[in-house]
Order: C-alpha cells, then sequence, then structure tokens
C-alpha cells in the first residue's frame, strides 16, 4: 500500500503553527518601538530564517532515517559525545521556558475569569509561591505520565492561532467598521527617529520568535518530491511568517500609539488588542474570553510537554555511557523520576530568584522573555554546527533536498547563521536593572557548563 504523501502547502501549513504564535508579534512590537519593527522583520526573515529552516531540509534529508532530530545528526557529523551535549542543551534551555509559561498561564487565567488582568499588582513574593505551587503540580502530574495533553495542547494552540489570525484581519478592516474609533500611524516609514542601540540589542527576541523549524523535519521525506516540494514550503513558510509579522505589526500599530506603547504591552498586550475589537465590533469581552482561554488551556499543556517532552529526547535519545543512573531512574509508570527531581531543583531556583530582584509581574513577564530569547537560540547552534560538519564532508550526502551544492559556500551560510545567533544572544544580555544583567549572564553559563559537569559525573560513574 502506498503511504500517502504530504503536499508542500500542508508542510508549510504545519510548520507555521510550530513556528509562529501572536506572542510573537506582540513582542516585537512590545521591544522594537511599534511597527518600527517591520523592516527588522524582513532582514532576519530574509537573513536568517530562510537559510536555517533550508539548511534544516537537507539536514533531514540526509539522515532520514536517525528520525532527523539534532542529536541525531550531531552524531553522525561528529561523535556520541557532542551528540549528548545537543540532546542536553536542547533539555537544559527548557528550564528557563517553564517559569515564562507559567507566568503566562497566570495571566491569562485572569483574563478567562474576570475579563482583565487583577495580577498586576500581586505581591511578587506571593505570585512566585503561586508559580511554586503551580509547576510542582506539574511535576506531579509529569510523573504519572499525562498522555492526554497532547491532544489539548495542539487544539488549543491551534485555536489561540485561529484567533491571532482573526485578530490580524478584524484589525485592519476596524477602520471600517468603527471610523470614529481612535486610530495610530501604523506606516513604519513616518517614524523617522530611526533605531536606537537600545532597540537594537532586542534583536534575539526576534531570533527566538522563528526558531524550531527543525521540528518539522521528519516529515521532509514524507512529502511528494520532497526536494522541489520542501523549498517551495519553506518559502510559503516564509511568505506566511513575514505577512502575518508585517501586517500584524501594522495592525497592532493602528490600535496603539509606536511613540507611547503601553509598558505591560508585552504581558497583556494581546488581550488590549482583542478588548478593543470587541469594542469596534460590538460584541464585548467574547473574543478576549475565548483567546484567553484559549491561551490558557495551551499553556497548561505547555508546561508538563516543556518538563517531559525534552527530557526524554534526553534520556532515550543519547548513549548511556553520556548520561549518570540518577537521571535515568524511573518509577512503575515509566516517568523518569531522576531527571524530574533535577528539573524540579532548577526550576524551582528560577521561580524563587526573582522574589530577590522582581518588583512586580510585569517586570517579571518582561525579563522572563528577554532571558529565555538568551538562552533557547543556544539549541539552534547544533543546527548550524551540523550543516558546517555537513558540507565539510563527502560522507553523507542528500539524495532528496539539498540546500547548498557548494561546500565553501554552505560552510560559510552555516557560520553565518551560527555567529548571528551567538551577537544576538549576547547583546541581549544588557539590562539597565543590575539583577536581570546578572540573572541574563549567569543563567546561560550555567546551562552550558552544566552539560560538561554532567557528563564530568558519568565518567566517574
Amino acid at each position: 500500500m502506498n503511504e500517502k504523501k504530504l503536499n508542500y502547502y500542508s508542510v508549510a501549513l504545519m510548520a507555521f503553527t510550530t513556528v509562529w504564535s501572536f506572542g510573537n508579534i506582540i513582542n516585537g512590537f512590545g521591544k522594537f518601538g511599534g511597527v518600527r519593527v517591520v523592516p527588522l522583520w524582513i532582514l532576519v526573515l530574509v537573513f536568517y530564517f530562510v537559510p536555517y529552516a533550508l539548511m534544516v531540509g537537507e539536514l533531514g534529508s540526509t539522515f532520514s532515517k536517525e528520525d532527523a532530530g539534532v542529536s541525531a545528526w550531531v552524531k553522525k557529523l561528529l561523535n556520541p559525545r557532542m551528540a549528548f551535549y545537543a540532546g542536553w542543551m536542547y533539555f537544559v534551555v527548557h528550564l528557563t521556558y517553564i517559569p515564562q509559561r507559567i507566568s503566562n498561564l497566570i495571566v491569562s487565567t485572569s483574563w478567562t475569569l474576570f475579563g482583565k488582568s487583577i495580577v498586576n499588582d500581586i505581591n511578587i513574593v506571593l505570585l512566585q509561591i503561586i508559580s511554586l505551587l503551580i509547576f510542582l503540580l506539574a511535576i506531579y502530574l509529569s510523573t504519572k505520565g499525562v498522555s492526554i495533553l497532547g491532544k489539548l495542547s495542539s487544539i488549543a494552540g491551534m485555536s489561540a492561532f485561529v484567533l491571532s489570525i482573526l485578530f490580524v484581519i478584524m484589525a485592519s478592516f476596524s477602520p471600517v467598521v468603527a471610523p470614529n474609533a481612535t486610530y495610530y500611524e501604523a506606516s513604519c516609514l513616518n517614524y523617522s527617529d530611526g533605531y536606537s542601540l537600545d532597540l537594537l540589542m532586542n534583536l534575539s527576541v526576534l531570533i527566538f520568535a522563528v526558531g524550531g523549524s527543525e521540528k518539522i523535519s521528519p516529515y521532509i521525506n514524507k512529502m511528494k518530491n520532497p526536494n522541489k516540494g520542501f523549498p517551495k514550503a519553506m518559502i510559503l513558510l516564509a511568505l506566511m511568517v513575514g505577512i502575518t509579522a508585517i501586517f500584524g505589526s501594522r495592525a497592532l500599530g493602528l490600535l496603539f500609539d509606536s511613540n507611547n506603547i503601553p509598558q505591560d504591552l508585552l504581558m497583556n498586550g494581546a488581550y488590549y488588542a482583542f478588548v478593543k475589537l470587541g469594542e469596534y465590533y460590538h460584541i464585548g469581552d467574547v473574543l478576549v474570553r475565548i483567546y484567553a482561554l484559549s491561551v490558557m488551556l495551551a499553556n497548561a499543556a505547555a508546561i508538563i510537554i516543556s518538563i517531559d517532552a525534552p527530557l526524554k529526547m534526553l534520556l532515550e535519545g543519547s548513549d548511556k555511557e553520556y548520561l549518570p543512573k540518577f537521571l535515568c531512574k524511573q518509577n512503575k509508570d515509566g516517568a523518569y523520576i531522576g531527571g524530574l527531581s533535577l528539573i524540579c531543583i532548577v526550576v524551582s531556583i528560577f521561580i524563587v530568584l526573582p522574589m530577590f530582584g522582581i518588583d512586580n509581574i510585569n517586570q517579571l513577564v518582561n525579563w522572563l522573555i528577554k532571558l529565555n530569547s538568551i538562552c533557547m537560540p543556544l539549541r539552534y547552534l547544533w543546527v548550524f554546527i551540523a550543516y558546517f560538519f555537513l558540507k565539510n564532508t563527502s560522507k553523507y550526502s542528500s539524495d532528496g533536498f539539498v540546500f547548498m551544492k557548494n561546500k565553501t559556500l554552505g560552510m560559510f551560510v552555516a557560520a553565518w547563521c551560527f555567529l548571528i545567533t551567538v551577537a544576538s544572544c549576547i547583546m541581549g544580555m544588557r539590562s539597565s536593572d543590575s539583577f536581570e544583567f546578572t540573572m541574563n549572564i549567569v543563567s546561560p553559563i550555567i546551562l552550558i557548563s552544566s552539560g560538561i559537569f554532567i557528563s564530568y559525573l558519568t565518567k566517574k560513574e
């Protein structure tokens, strides 16, 4: 029986829902002075996102029998020890991502239940205690193996995605529906004050936003004519991301003054936007409640998935000789309680520490977004390392899709994306707040060096 093959537009849509979200538009708009972000979106898409996605395509096509995972690519092209470090990096960067998801869950729950944010003025100590309790509950559920969360996350995530597209359409037509409402200048050409150094230091936020296309690599060789289909899928993906980034930023520019952006835009901006649309279209708070509910469910599922999935990828995808025994210990439900204990300790520290340097949830959300834009892109580096060594060897070659046929040019593009990622992460560390600045530097250093320490423990065993 012939296996049903995927069309290029199916793969593009799958990649789009994996890579993109409304939060990316909000974060870019808030961090780069409103609609001033549009030219930067275009530059990042052309000079970073497109080559990144096409490198993933060639790697996935070359190692199609290895489940197309980054660790498997590194293992083939370098050695098992480097593959362990790649898997460890993918796992460990999620430890700073979990507190961000918990904060988002608290905010979205407030909007779902009350139609507004009631957490803005909550004492940070109380807030982090609540966050810690939520996290410990998530750890407990992870030990029981909750399988329904994958489907819940997909449904909630798709709902939030559809509503995000709906927002762009409705906001764009709102001047027609509500011509008497207050609107702002939405063209980036009319902001002549340019881009300050402080704005450009936020480049890591855009790099973080467009990463993750390696998740669709297992589908490359399930396509009809992948050699032609996958490049078309990536071009279509880039167009969809570009269109939603540009028109989404413009839609936000109509509703929010780019010269006077709300202080809590990154935390509540999406909800404020849906509140305004409800007023313009005379439907009350229906849209914001539905959007908040979908985000709340997606965050609840994502917290546990972010605990469970990266840990399993590390422990089940790495050679056991590089893993200490305590990490691999399992309970009767098959949960890796040793690894979960490590996650519990590290994430609890990241939840508790803000009590000593963060004043409120708005500052916390802003900092966590910045911290994750520094830490999460570190996992992309292994994609570029793998592609660099793929072009540097004649041992492996793709019989399907090839991004760069020229060896030297391929190595240059891989090095280019590697350096852009490192530079953006380093620039993102800058902060006027001493606590945030210290944490921005110390966190990635600890996360990276922890893999070496774990490797040392294994060697001692």
